[in-house]
């Protein structure tokens, strides 16, 4: 009987190894924003970063809330992060957000949803770059929503701005390809880019903002895994044997 007991815990204790080894690609949610109070040339400037691992894909979310800009420099134009030494061969596979244009007035001429055409390489700081700024000519900053659907506080940076044509509105999604991703990769280091300043992969002093981090596991991961500590805490003290 003692033996049978013993051969049933050592199955519960496979299946949960089992289930450990089956999630080792679970999707895995990592979080930044700029902090409170944060700004760019002197503009007030709040981005948030989502980005979601599983297997050899990370999706990258930004979004640009800082509503009613006055300036380009409150445009979001890219995020510098860290994998450490995990993206050797990293490739951004597709991208997708709505474009808008900005008429003098502050109204918004809505364009397509498609292609932003940001670019990923290397980073001037280290690990991973990901820009609408590039020696290839991606130009469309991200920018925050307007004030009751017109954005009557900008400057001619932003409103009929003949060099940058299009922004991309609010909120954009990346999909990245990084072949080999194993083990626990985290989001490190994280760099919210704003404004036009500096050369291409550069960016100038007083554009660059540290993000905030936050570490959020998938819920159901961690639900079922729970659920399987529990099982296996109920197993034995039912089999326990008596004093």
């Amino acid at each position: 009987m003692l033996l049978r007991s013993q051969a049933v815990f050592l199955l519960v204790l496979m299946i949960v190894a089992g289930f450990a080894t089956a999630n080792a690609d679970a999707q895995t949610t990592f979080t930044f924003g700029t902090p409170m109070g944060a700004t760019s040339r002197g503009e007030p400037v709040y981005g948030l970063a989502m980005f979601t691992i599983q297997g050899d894909t990370i999706t990258v979310t930004l979004t640009d809330l800082a509503a009613n800009p006055t300036s380009i420099a409150q445009a979001l134009r890219g995020i510098d992060f860290d994998l450490g030494s995990r993206h050797t061969g990293a490739v951004l596979t597709s991208s997708s957000a709505e474009r808008i244009k900005i008429l003098q007035n502050g109204t918004i001429v809505a364009g397509s949803t498609g292609a932003t055409n940001w670019w990923l390489h290397d980073s001037p700081q280290g690990g991973l770059q990901l820009t609408a700024l590039d020696f290839r000519g991606g130009d469309a900053l991200q920018i925050g929503p307007p004030d009751a659907g017109t954005y009557s506080d900008t400057n001619g940076s932003i409103a009929g701005n003949g060099h940058h044509r299009a922004f991309l509105d609010q909120t954009a999604t990346f999909v990245l390809t990084i072949p080999c991703l194993k083990g626990s990769p985290a989001i490190t280091d994280v760099t919210f880019l704003f404004g036009t300043d500096g050369f291409h992969r550069e960016c100038a002093p007083g554009t660059r903002v540290h993000g905030d981090p936050s570490v959020t596991p998938e819920p159901a991961t961690m639900l079922l895994f729970s659920s399987g500590l529990v099982a296996l805490g109920a197993f034995r003290r039912k089999h326990r044997p008596a004093a």
